[in-house]
């Protein structure tokens, strides 16, 4: 975060929640058990760079890193962090527009300097009170949202009962885990070739020019939001993976591929963007991951709040394979998916070895970070309850955001986020795409992500057509069999048809 420079207070997540009828003063108290229980919430940034300097070199061993310092439980005050807005007496529209002018004050008050890093408005109605929550990033990621709800409800139920808070005990600190990191670095050293490996051949051009953090930041981002159909989303949790004994990621991963080369052999019949000679029959991206990967003997994050995403250059290579024949030839899709899940296999503890070599290894530092930014930017965040309306139709009821400095720049030009959200409907996958409008056409990004869903919808149907388990090499440890092995002994032993 810290090296892509620019100002970084406003770089946020933020959740807006329903809360039972209750007091300031009780609700004050819950949040102080919160921030006593969890570390990270008590976080602070020491050498902190001047935001008005360039981006920070990682190759300059002399300048002094921004360093994470958790102070003691009791030394946030949340009585100070908490505001109190009464709205009764609002329509809707003016709550609305009230609850928006409050969370972009909070956003304002927020500073990696001054150690404000946490900021709570409760939103009084005098029947439903809710209560927005925004907190730096450095503090929490999409798993540590995860923790802290069902902890403020149960703080907040307790208070309500007239029982004493009770929270659950946090096995690993935050301190301990990031302690821990340094020396499971070197022992990845051996991955250096993986991930070098990553950058072979070219990644042809995607924009109109090159990335230029200055120019393509949080103010030039545009975005598109796209909902796929229960039933497909259903199936693509379900019988999809199911089909390749593999997972979601899988899935998605190969259709993104798909999609990807597909709409930039389309794009390269255009002006732009400009193309090298030949068809791609690779793409390569940043995959993030949760990064709670069971790395260090006797660690467990299940109730530790924090940031440990993993972030790490894949390359997926379907140049054995006719990736346009797949959306019409059942046996090549299921070749593609197979593919790719053997390419995620081999990346050892999801990928998170990347980051360790990356940043907290000198051999690992030195090789990785001169290496070529990468492009795109894939995310899949997992499944969520929808928002919620309420009686009064007002739909910010439950709502997860985020948000970031205008002049921050993008961490990628191009960036998929998805999620499922799971609905009165059923589930739904949510696509939320964003890009530098400078950089990319709107057109484009449409045409991609519209593709993105098509190749979805084929591997949906191919899944329920399918009448059995594909293997691959990875499901067979064993034994030394590669993909074309299995496939000769499942259909010399394949069961006829009765």
């Amino acid at each position: 975060m810290f090296e892509q420079g620019g100002p970084l207070d406003a770089f946020h997540q933020s959740m807006l929640l329903e809360l039972p009828a209750m007091q300031r003063a009780d609700l004050a108290t819950a949040l102080q058990a919160l921030l006593d229980h969890h570390d990270a919430l008590r976080l602070r940034v020491l050498n902190l760079p001047d935001p008005n300097s360039p981006a920070v070199n990682s190759l300059d061993m002399d300048q002094r890193e921004p360093t994470l310092q958790i102070d003691a439980a009791g030394s946030l005050d949340a009585e100070s962090l908490l505001h109190w807005i009464d709205i009764r007496g609002l329509a809707v529209g003016q709550r609305a527009s009230c609850m928006r002018e409050h969370a972009l004050t909070a956003r304002q008050r927020l500073s990696l300097r001054d150690g404000c890093l946490l900021q709570a408005i409760c939103f009084d109605d005098g029947v439903q009170p809710r209560l927005l929550l925004l907190l730096h990033h450095l503090l929490v990621d999409g798993v540590s949202w995860r923790i802290l709800v069902p902890d403020l409800q149960a703080a907040c139920q307790a208070l309500v009962a007239g029982r004493p808070i009770e929270l659950e005990p946090v096995a690993t600190s935050f301190r301990q885990w990031a302690v821990q990191l340094q020396d499971a670095a070197i022992g990845r050293r051996g991955e250096l070739p993986l991930w070098q490996s990553m950058f072979s051949g070219e990644d042809l051009p995607l924009g109109r020019r090159p990335y230029d953090p200055q120019r393509d930041n949080f103010g030039s981002m545009r975005s598109l939001q796209q909902r796929l159909d229960p039933q497909t989303t259903q199936c693509l949790l379900t019988l999809a993976p199911q089909s390749i004994g593999g997972q979601i990621n899988d899935v998605l991963l190969a259709a993104f591929a798909l999609a990807l080369i597909d709409w930039r052999k389309q794009q390269a019949g255009g002006q732009e963007p400009e193309f090298a000679d030949g068809e791609p029959d690779s793409v390569r991206f940043d995959l993030e991951g949760h990064g709670r990967e069971s790395i260090i003997d006797g660690a467990d994050l299940s109730r530790t709040v924090g940031w440990f995403t993993s972030l790490f250059p894949l390359q997926l290579d379907l140049s054995e394979l006719d990736p346009a024949a797949a959306m019409h030839d059942d046996v090549i899709l299921e070749r593609v998916l197979k593919h790719v899940k053997e390419q995620l296999r081999r990346l050892p503890d999801r990928g998170v070895g990347y980051g360790l070599l990356r940043y907290l290894d000198d051999v690992g530092r030195n090789l990785l970070a001169a290496l070529p930014a990468r492009q795109i930017g894939f995310n899949y965040l997992g499944r969520f309850a929808a928002a919620r309306a309420n009686e009064a139709g007002d739909e910010t009821a439950v709502h997860f955001g985020g948000g970031a400095d205008d002049t921050q720049a993008l961490p990628h030009p191009l960036e998929l986020s998805a999620l499922t959200e799971d609905g009165p409907d059923g589930p739904r996958l949510c696509a939320n795409w964003m890009w530098a409008g400078a950089w990319l056409d709107e057109t484009a990004v449409h045409a991609l992500a519209q593709r993105w869903f098509d190749v979805l919808r084929r591997i949906a149907d191919y899944a329920v057509a399918s009448d059995g388990v594909a293997l691959t090499p990875s499901d067979l440890p064993l034994v030394s069999l590669d993909q074309d092995d299995i496939e000769f002994l499942e259909s010399v032993y394949a069961q006829p048809e009765d």
